[in-house]
């Protein structure tokens, strides 16, 4: 057989199989929803708290410290972005900045961030989530920690680093480095962190 012939051959015989499935699966009735019980969502919590402790662990245990950091910060700009939306170009601009850096004052406190030549001290021990829990009360910002998991690595709090990036590098229409000063995980009553930039 040439190969003009095996390929129309074997076309025939694939579409045939494809109607056949077809008019298999439209007689067939859905299947019934399973009635067996599933994990509570409590327990569910629980659960993945501890994996996201354990992972935590994994991670510091085999992961480089340059890479982790890396690997958590991309998790953070990820998270900035599912909850803003994908940047869109804009252009930096020294009116632009100061009304970003008022703004954030206005919401948080005059305290909550200042200037300093080409650096910014952004503070988040005032900052509190929608449901009231504050940072100064030991509480994280993020809900997936808030109320734990109590033994989770201080390498978690990098991925406010890279959220923190996202938010700063978006507004302002520029690059800029975030430096984690202090963070509830290492044992400090405030989140800090250090924005440079370029």
């Amino acid at each position: 057989m040439n190969r003009r012939h095996f390929i129309s051959a074997s076309l025939g015989v694939c579409g045939c199989c494809a109607l056949a499935s077809g008019s298999v699966a439209s007689e067939s009735k859905p299947e019934p929803k399973s009635s067996a019980p599933v994990t509570p969502d409590a327990e569910k919590v629980q659960f993945t708290k501890l994996w996201v402790s354990r992972m935590m662990d994994n991670l510091d245990k085999h992961v480089d410290e340059p890479t982790r950091k890396r690997l958590m910060e991309a998790c953070g700009k990820t998270c900035f972005v599912g909850a803003h939306g994908e940047a869109k170009p804009t252009e930096a601009s020294p009116v632009k900045e100061q009304a970003f850096l008022d703004r954030h004052q206005a919401r948080f406190g005059k305290d909550s961030v200042r200037r300093e030549g080409n650096e910014t001290l952004l503070d988040f021990w005032y900052s509190q989530n929608p449901r009231g829990l504050k940072v100064s009360d030991g509480y994280c910002l993020c809900p997936v920690v808030e109320d734990g998991p109590e033994k989770l690595s201080p390498t978690y709090c990098h991925c406010s680093v890279g959220y923190v990036r996202e938010m700063f590098s978006r507004e302002l229409g520029k690059p800029v480095s975030v430096e984690l000063i202090r963070s509830l995980r290492r044992g400090d009553r405030e989140c800090r962190f250090l924005v440079r930039y370029s």
